[in-house]
């Protein structure tokens, strides 16, 4: 079966900055949906974050201590889902049928287009454009590690700017 893979952010109900109080499960392991991944305290309180889904927790984002906002990312879940076959992306200007989501687009494979498979998958997975990311690979080809590397420095860009405006 094939995977996909499933974002874990910050619920909306922390109102203020949240500390990762801990995790309940690391990197690699299977977890159960609805089992406990994170605790997070929030003005005092603490907010359990659970598995919206089944399968390997691919990895842990945050560490025990960091502060996170409504929406960081938190973790990251691979899960086998039924395969839906493929869809390709359409050309610009064309139309996407509504009843196929997002997520079930796949990038068709160009060997003339500068990324793997896999980063055009993480890519697209993560909401991000490849054509901004520096590919490491031969001929600049972009990486699964280089999708990773992009979205990580963005996510710490804009952590320094909302820390910065949370000052003023």
């Amino acid at each position: 079966m094939p995977t996909t893979l499933h974002l874990v952010c910050a619920p909306e109900e922390i109102v203020e900055d949240a500390v990762v109080a801990s995790w309940h499960v690391r990197d690699g392991q299977l977890i159960e949906v609805d089992a406990p991944l994170v605790r997070l305290i929030s003005e005092g309180r603490s907010v359990e974050i659970s598995a919206p889904v089944g399968g390997v927790l691919s990895e842990c984002c945050v560490a025990v201590g960091d502060l996170v906002a409504v929406n960081d990312l938190l973790a990251m879940i691979e899960a086998e889902e039924e395969a839906f076959g493929e869809e390709f992306l359409l050309a610009e200007g064309e139309l996407v049928q509504p009843s196929t989501p997002s997520c079930r687009l796949v990038y068709p494979r160009d060997p003339a287009f500068l990324a793997t498979h896999e980063a055009l998958m993480w890519a697209q997975a993560l909401g991000v454009s490849v054509e901004g990311v520096e590919g490491t690979g031969p001929e600049g080809q972009v990486q699964l590690i280089d999708v990773q590397r992009h979205v990580r420095l963005a996510l710490e860009q804009l952590d320094a700017i909302r820390r910065l405006l949370w000052r003023h």
